[in-house]
């Protein structure tokens, strides 16, 4: 199976490195317990959840990327 991910924190302090390493490290540790190639991670850092997509990089980004692939949301 494949999968791509998408992360996204709301605070310049969550997007913080020191405060948050690696905000796909959840996704990758699911994938590889349970056998499924991850593609891709995506990330929106310090983007409140209330903004539209015009106002993000990697929502928009997973949505072109799942259209030129033969993935698809679930």
């Amino acid at each position: 199976m494949k999968a791509v991910a998408y992360c996204r924190v709301s605070t310049d302090n969550q997007k913080d490195e020191r405060n948050n390493p690696n905000p796909g490290w959840c996704h990758q540790k699911y994938c590889s317990l349970n056998d499924i190639l991850l593609l891709e991670i995506f990330k929106d850092q310090a983007v409140s959840g209330s903004n539209d997509i015009e106002n993000r990089v990697g929502l928009p980004a997973l949505f072109t990327f799942l259209n030129k692939t033969d993935l698809f949301l679930m």
